[in-house]
C-alpha cells in the first residue's frame, strides 16, 4: 500500500469508519473503482454532516438557555 492509500485508510479511521467500511473501501481502491470510492465517501460525509447539525442543534439550545438566564439574571 502507498503512502497516500495508508493516509487515506487513516483518516477513514479518525472520521470513525469501521473496517468493514474501510476493507470496502481498500477493495475498490484496488480495483480503482473510482466511482465506488467517490460513492461511498459521499455517503460518509453525508453522516459526518448530519451528525455536524444534530450538535449545532445541541449548542443552540444551550446558548438559548445561557441566553434566557442571562437576560433573567439582568432583571
Amino acid at each position: 500500500m502507498d503512502k497516500k492509500s495508508q493516509c487515506t485508510i487513516l483518516c477513514l479511521q479518525d472520521i470513525g469508519c469501521n473496517q468493514t467500511t474501510i476493507e470496502k473501501y481498500r477493495k475498490m481502491s484496488n480495483a480503482n473503482d473510482i466511482e465506488g470510492m467517490v460513492k461511498m465517501l459521499s455517503c460518509i460525509r453525508c453522516r459526518v454532516l448530519e451528525e455536524i447539525h444534530e450538535k449545532q442543534e445541541k449548542l443552540d439550545c444551550l446558548d438559548y438557555i445561557i441566553f434566557e438566564l442571562r437576560k433573567q439574571k439582568n432583571k
